[in-house]
């Protein structure tokens, strides 16, 4: 546990003095890295401006549309009254753990937003009456876990519409694509996960809260940037 604490900078970041260098094969690939997202960040300026806090795999570049596509999930996560009393005055604070380790890229990036069954109508894209028809049509009840399925339904109906995309649909499409390929996506009580094209929602009693989009994807020397190339 110390070498996590020590490698995530969970001690520099209390002020603790701690000499200890991780070893651990498990421990010592992990990065961490965390922000304030502003009006209009990219993706990629994400990337560039944490170099040295990212996997490498993230560092060469590979993957930067996924990113911008979580990037884009977390900038919704603190819209409303609700979402500014949950900034607690440190703005759209997000967190972000990558590891590039047996030729397999992880990250997982969070918030402590309002979740995604409250956004997702209040991202200015989808109405209230769209995101209540989607769930009629899948014959799902509105809950939490039903709420990132029809976040990414949503997503894969209006990527063909110039200026969109960069959605849930398009992380969950991207590691689908990948070997080795794995999402989950937690937000509030609910949980999407998928693997091998095979996916999975549930609810839980309690709260996560906000969001966590966690991923693995395979990386090979010849990997080309996936989920780049929307209009």
């Amino acid at each position: 546990m110390d070498e996590v604490f020590a490698q995530i900078g969970i001690y520099e970041a209390i002020g603790l003095k701690c000499d200890i260098s991780s070893k651990r094969d498990d421990v010592m690939h992990w990065r961490l890295a965390t922000g304030v997202l502003s009006e209009g960040v990219k993706g990629g300026s994400l990337l560039e401006q944490y170099e040295g806090r990212l996997a490498e795999g993230l560092k060469r570049g590979l993957y930067g549309g996924i990113i911008e596509a979580m990037t884009n999930t977390v900038q919704h996560a603190y819209e409303g009254r609700d979402g500014e009393a949950l900034r607690h005055n440190i703005g759209k604070r997000w967190w972000l753990l990558s590891q590039e380790r047996n030729d397999i890229l992880t990250v997982a990036i969070c918030d402590l937003g309002i979740g995604i069954s409250e956004s997702l109508p209040r991202s200015g894209t989808f109405s209230v009456e769209a995101v209540t028809d989607m769930l009629k049509g899948l014959g799902i009840a509105r809950t939490d876990a039903n709420a990132i399925r029809a976040a990414i339904e949503l997503g894969r109906t209006r990527t063909n519409i110039k200026g969109r995309g960069r959605g849930l649909h398009d992380i969950v499409e991207a590691v689908n694509l990948s070997e080795a390929g794995r999402v989950m996506i937690g937000s509030n009580r609910g949980m999407f996960t998928t693997t091998e094209g095979k996916s999975y929602a549930r609810n839980f009693g309690d709260s996560v809260p906000g969001t966590i989009i966690w991923w693995t994807v395979g990386i090979t020397d010849d990997e080309q940037d996936i989920g780049t190339n929307r209009d």
